[in-house]
């Protein structure tokens, strides 16, 4: 059996996004490919590296007779102690618009000293194999995910058969509507609402979870000036080590609280701007390791507003929404922005 996405609701699109958080090895001599679903993101630190020496990159589905020329790393040649040792001096890049589950053959070369390197990896699948099956019914206290699944079988935390939605509102009574304590598991299709802080908090030791097609409402804190209080989110985590986590497809809404804009203040003591935008968030992976694009298959993809002179350069039918456009190159900021040598 695999995932498929049940019980969705997307009236008004709050945000609907994936979340992607992968473990990443940088500093090596030989260079590290870290893949999502239809990205890969290179990392290369070799002795000869500079701005001035490109590093083309090549690549083909593994196999396959013909090359296909990415966009040339970009180099970051800073040496500063605010920056970890294997960050330095370094070429980063991606490619993107790749096919789930397929493995991909590299190779990176640079232009002035000649030297090659060559790199395989597999892009992650959007198929997840499931063993077991928890059905959750209606309730009005948490849930603790705590039955772990594999890689070769995730447990599916769903609604019973037949049912569009399975409600967990604890009523403002409890932190979160759902505590998850496990790993090589899918939660599917329910609907949260009314916790203190999270709608849901995934803890430390979390890895290879995969939430989507929920409705999730009503969480956060209100603080003493009537605002909401911040690091309150629809899917939090603090764990500095959370990896390879997917938050796709859901509809995050209408928080107990609201957050001020930039032209509001809220000074508070120790606050450096009082007018810094506090309040409800709806995906905080704190500290966490992490890319944030939109799949093709989300709602947001190719949904956006035009707006002239800012993002007329999106591809496909229309922007995205609420993300860097997918397979647009980075955008560029400052008075150089956007000029090309001649």
């Amino acid at each position: 059996m695999n995932v498929r996405a049940v019980g969705m609701k997307m009236g008004a699109i709050a945000i609907i996004a994936c979340l992607v958080c992968a473990e990443t090895t940088f500093g090596d001599s030989q260079p590290q490919a870290v893949p999502t679903f239809q990205c890969v993101g290179l990392y290369w630190s070799p002795e000869d590296g500079s701005a001035e020496n490109t590093c083309r990159v090549q690549y083909r589905q593994a196999g396959a007779p013909q090359w296909r020329e990415a966009v040339p790393l970009w180099f970051d040649g800073r040496q500063s102690t605010d920056l970890p040792a294997e960050r330095c001096r370094q070429y980063r890049g991606s490619i993107v618009n790749l096919t789930p589950g397929t493995q991909y053959e590299i190779e990176l070369s640079l232009e002035k000293t000649s030297r090659r390197a060559s790199v395989s990896v597999r892009t992650w699948s959007e198929d997840f194999p499931i063993a077991q099956t928890v059905v959750v019914e209606d309730r009005d206290t948490r849930l603790v995910m705590d039955k772990s699944g594999s890689p070769e079988g995730y447990v599916l935390y769903t609604h019973a058969p037949g049912r569009e939605t399975a409600t967990i509102d604890v009523a403002s009574k409890q932190t979160q509507c759902i505590e998850v304590r496990a790993s090589h598991v899918i939660l599917r299709g329910l609907t949260l609402r009314n916790a203190q802080q999270h709608g849901i908090q995934l803890l430390e030791g979390c890895h290879d979870v995969v939430i989507e097609g929920c409705d999730i409402s009503g969480w956060g804190r209100i603080a003493a000036d009537g605002w909401g209080k911040d690091y309150a989110a629809a899917v939090y985590s603090k764990d500095r080590a959370l990896k390879r986590v997917i938050v796709q497809r859901n509809y995050m809404h209408h928080p107990r609280s609201n957050s001020n804009n930039w032209k509001q203040s809220r000074p508070a003591p120790g606050k450096r701007e009082p007018t810094h935008p506090e309040g409800p968030q709806t995906v905080v992976p704190h500290d966490g390791k992490g890319q944030f694009p939109l799949t093709p298959t989300s709602p947001g993809y190719d949904a956006g507003l035009r707006l002239p002179n800012f993002n007329d350069d999106y591809t496909g039918k229309g922007p995205d929404i609420g993300a860097h456009e997918a397979g647009a190159p980075p955008m560029e900021f400052g008075i150089d922005a956007y000029r090309r040598k001649p």
